[in-house]
């Protein structure tokens, strides 16, 4: 059980990212080895991502459609973090990270498990329970 944010995500399925990491944690994810957990936002993180990269030419509108279909495809654990506002604009606060970040380290922080991210800066500010995407496989096994 972990939760995961955008850019893991975008990293198993952006084709100019193609991180063996990321992949190998989504086939995880579709063979039942691992669950995931994310707030809600995260379908809207995605949608816009990829709209920015078909905007920008980094894909094209059938990669884009592509793309939007399977990752919203995928069967994501919710995690209400709304009702705990209060303690996200505090670690937001704490650590100097927006609120969207702070979501996710919330949602961890409220499943007791890890948050996998792409985004160095996020593990740097934050620290436990945060863990580079690079990393999951090596701290999983500790």
């Amino acid at each position: 059980m972990v939760v995961i944010d955008a850019s893991v995500v975008l990293a198993a399925f952006f084709p100019d990212e193609n991180s063996l990491p990321a992949r190998r944690l989504i086939a995880d994810y579709a063979e039942g080895i691992e669950e995931f957990y994310a707030p809600r936002l995260l379908t809207l993180e995605l949608v816009n991502a990829s709209l920015v990269a078909l905007r920008r030419h980094r894909i094209d509108e059938a990669i884009f459609n592509q793309l939007v279909e399977a990752m919203t495809s995928l069967h994501i654990n919710w995690v209400d973090i709304e009702s705990h506002g209060w303690e996200l604009a505090q670690l937001a606060k704490e650590h100097t990270i927006s609120a969207y970040d702070a979501a996710y380290v919330q949602a961890a922080k409220l499943l007791n498990c890890k948050l996998v991210t792409g985004d160095i800066k996020l593990v740097m500010a934050v620290g436990d329970p945060v863990i580079k995407l690079e990393n999951y496989y090596s701290e999983e096994k500790t």
